[in-house]
């Protein structure tokens, strides 16, 4: 937290973002003097009436003395740190983990873990999934697949390194010591590095060192799961968005070499999934998430919505509105797909429509905002004109 601020920061706020008592902080604070003192560095600061802070200049050396991201017995992991490598740790679990693997690891007490566990279950349930314990498999992640990788992207993303610090050795030299650097260090995950490198080229694009880091070793636990037989479905619209574009040909491209170093063949859903983790990439934060069953649900519930914000502002009955729904909900699906994914779509007859049809267009623009507030993205002319052209028909039909 100090790190990664230019404010002081209170001990009120770090107790109660750290979910610990004053004189734990205190205890903590002293512990990284001690360690910052033994590397040279410049010591916790405090001002009174203010909080906690660290010298600016000295923070860009702090970050580089950190380097790979390691649980070194001397640093202590925040409660929140603490879940997400739980989290991790049961999602790419290739043998049982039992509370003594934890204690052993984390290096914390046996009622801070039993805590940890209780809130890592509540935080999971957001998720759709559960934390259960079993006396001869221990503790294990149950829920679908497409959830369970939601999960490890969110935990991922909580345990990266700062920007100036590193996950991967591309010199494929495994440090001593910690599990960690077994995770995240090892000659398979600077293989896997090295294949996203190249697959750049199919993109003309850039990656930053951390976004490609996160990829990397979000690839890396992918291949365990594969191993495992724990592959997903896609949705077969889905897969017809994903295809055309420029990232399925570099997923492709990564899977070919994934097959020739590892020996290990990626399905064609599998391939897609990589093409929408590539799409992920592009963005600030890295968050790739395929459509599961209850996005589609809702996409269904929005469609009742819609159709009847229309009936009741042009006066009308659909006949067979049924029917109508699950019509719409076939064109409205691969313009969802479209949407998420940031794929653009030229409709030739948008500007026509708009024109020649201005109140059937003006209604279908203000009844979607539904879908534009259940997926935080705004839709383009071009889709909205697509959607109103099937309301248009629908109108005309002999009943309605």
């Amino acid at each position: 937290m100090l790190i990664q601020t230019d404010l002081y920061i209170s001990m009120e706020t770090l107790t109660k973002e750290l979910g610990i008592t004053r004189s734990t902080v205190y205890r903590d604070i002293k512990g990284i003097n001690e360690w910052l003192e033994r590397h040279h560095l410049q010591s916790v600061q405090h001002a009174r009436n203010k909080g906690f802070y660290l010298n600016s200049a000295e923070k860009a050396r702090i970050k580089n003395k950190l380097g790979k991201l390691t649980l070194d017995p001397e640093y202590q992991l925040s409660a929140k740190e603490r879940r997400a490598w739980i989290g991790v740790l049961l999602l790419t679990r290739e043998k049982p983990v039992f509370l003594e693997d934890l204690l052993k690891k984390l290096n914390v007490s046996r009622s801070t873990i039993l805590r940890d566990l209780e809130e890592l279950k509540a935080r999971l349930l957001h998720h759709r999934l559960d934390l259960q314990l079993e006396k001869e498999h221990g503790y294990h992640i149950v829920g679908a697949e497409e959830d369970k990788r939601r999960s490890l992207v969110h935990f991922l993303a909580r345990i990266h390194p700062v920007k100036e610090s590193h996950w991967l050795s591309l010199e494929q030299q495994i440090s001593e010591g910690t599990w960690t650097t077994e995770l995240f260090a090892s000659p398979e995950a600077a293989g896997v590095y090295r294949i996203l490198i190249e697959s750049e080229k199919y993109l003309d694009i850039h990656y930053p060192d951390d976004m490609m880091e996160i990829l990397s070793v979000h690839l890396l636990f992918l291949l365990k799961r594969y191993r495992q037989g724990k592959t997903m479905h896609m949705d077969p619209m889905e897969k017809v968005i994903l295809k055309p574009s420029e990232e399925y040909s570099a997923a492709k491209f990564i899977g070919n070499q994934i097959e020739k170093q590892f020996d290990l063949s990626i399905p064609d859903d599998e391939l897609c999934y990589i093409t929408v983790c590539l799409m992920g990439a592009k963005t600030e934060e890295y968050c790739p998430s395929s459509a599961g069953e209850a996005e589609l649900a809702l996409l269904k519930k929005i469609i009742k919505k819609m159709v009847s914000d229309f009936e009741e502002d042009f006066h009308l009955a659909f006949r067979d509105r049924d029917v109508l729904e699950r019509s719409l909900y076939f064109h409205l699906k691969s313009a969802y797909y479209r949407i998420i994914y940031g794929l653009e779509y030229d409709n030739p007859l948008a500007d026509s429509i708009i024109s020649n049809f201005p109140d059937l267009y003006k209604e279908t623009k203000k009844i979607i905002h539904y879908l534009e507030e259940a997926i935080g993205k705004r839709v383009s002319d071009d889709e909205v004109a697509l959607i109103a052209m099937h309301f248009g028909g629908w109108i005309e039909r002999p009943g309605a």
